[in-house]
């Protein structure tokens, strides 16, 4: 499943480079980001 080709990237974020299982937790994206939008 390409799930990626469809998502939008988040920006400074590379999900082709970063493994999903190495991505950060929605928290930790959230308190960096800052409130933008509802995780999934």
């Amino acid at each position: 499943m390409r799930a990626r080709e469809h998502a939008r990237p988040v920006d400074g974020v590379s999900y082709d480079a970063v493994p999903a299982e190495r991505l950060p937790p929605p928290s930790a994206v959230r308190e960096a980001l800052g409130p933008r939008r509802p995780s999934e």
